[in-house]
């Protein structure tokens, strides 16, 4: 299962603004807003949610099967371009999910920057 198919069962769209909401709602049919955009039927709001844990949980657990821990901690680096703000936090913040932690973060930082300064990714 993916997003569209999660998304599709549930009568979930993305409205960022009234206009785009209105071009997507059926008429009779009560929503909710769930942050970012999200809109959903209220009757299937937590099923919604309880699809969108579950979806993550496989995308999480298919990305550990697929890749080795280092090469997701350094995928989440250079993604929050840590070695631009200077430290680690924001990757450490995603990998919570993976059960990847602050520790084994760290423990790949030093090498990161390393990378970085000898590729000039600044």
């Amino acid at each position: 299962m993916d997003l569209s198919v999660v998304m599709s069962n549930n009568g979930a769209f993305w409205a960022f603004g009234n206009k785009q909401f209105l071009e997507k709602r059926q008429e009779g049919v009560d929503y909710v807003s769930l942050g970012g955009g999200l809109i959903c039927p209220k009757d299937t709001a937590k099923k919604l949610a309880a699809d969108l844990k579950a979806l993550s949980k496989k995308q999480v657990e298919d990305d550990l099967a697929a890749n080795s821990r280092k090469d997701i901690i350094w995928r989440e680096l250079a993604n929050y371009e840590c070695q631009i703000v200077g430290t680690p936090e924001d990757a450490v913040d995603a990998l919570k999910r993976y059960g990847i932690t602050e520790e084994e973060v760290r423990s790949q930082w030093g090498a990161y920057m390393r990378h970085c300064i000898d590729q000039d990714l600044f």
